[in-house]
C-alpha cells in the first residue's frame, strides 16, 4: 500500500501544473531546467515521489522546481509555496530540550504557529529517538525551572 502524501502543497501545485500523474515528466523538467542553470541532476519519478512525502531536495533544486512549476501553470510561484521547509526553525523544531524559559516559549510559540497554519510540516518531521532520550534525562535531572505562570501567588485562607 502506498504511503499517504504528507506535503500536500506540492502535490496540489503538481496536479495544477498537470504533472499529478506525470512525476516522470516533472521530474525530466527539473534535470532539465537544472541542466541550464549548469546542475548535473538525475531525478526520477521515485524522486518526486519522496518529495512529495516529505523529504526536501537539497538547494539550490527548491528554486529550480519553483521555476518549473511557474513556466507551466504561467504565473510566480515561490519556494515557500512548494512545502518544502528549508531547515532550521521547522526541520530542527522541537528536537532539543530548550535550556532556558524564553527559548521554551519561543518553541511553543513556533509550534503553535505551524499548528495554526495547519502546515504539514510537523507531520513530515521525523522522530528521533536520540532527541527524545535526550529530552527525558535534561528534565529529570536538569535544575528546577523558574516559576513560568503569569498568576499572582496565591495566599492561604484563613479560617475564622
Amino acid at each position: 500500500m502506498a504511503r499517504a502524501v504528507t506535503n500536500h502543497h506540492l502535490h496540489a501545485l503538481l496536479a495544477e501544473a498537470g504533472y499529478a500523474q506525470a512525476r516522470s515528466a516533472f521530474a525530466r523538467q527539473v534535470n532539465l531546467r537544472g541542466q541550464a542553470r549548469g546542475l548535473a541532476l538525475r531525478y526520477d519519478a521515485a524522486s518526486v515521489y519522496w518529495w512529495l512525502r516529505g523529504r526536501r531536495p537539497d538547494d539550490p533544486v527548491p528554486q529550480v522546481i519553483a521555476e518549473v512549476l511557474s513556466r507551466r501553470i504561467r504565473r510566480p510561484v515561490d519556494v515557500d509555496e512548494l512545502g518544502l521547509a528549508a531547515g532550521g526553525a521547522s526541520s530542527e523544531l522541537g528536537l532539543t530540550f530548550a535550556t532556558g524559559l524564553e527559548q521554551t516559549r519561543d518553541t511553543v510559540a513556533s509550534l503553535w504557529r505551524q499548528q495554526v497554519a495547519r502546515q504539514d510540516t510537523l507531520s513530515s518531521m521525523p522522530f528521533v529517538v536520540a532527541a527524545t532520550t535526550d529530552a527525558g534525562w535534561r528534565w529529570h535531572f536538569d535544575p528546577r525551572d523558574p516559576d513560568a505562570s503569569r498568576r499572582p501567588p496565591r495566599h492561604p485562607v484563613r479560617c475564622r
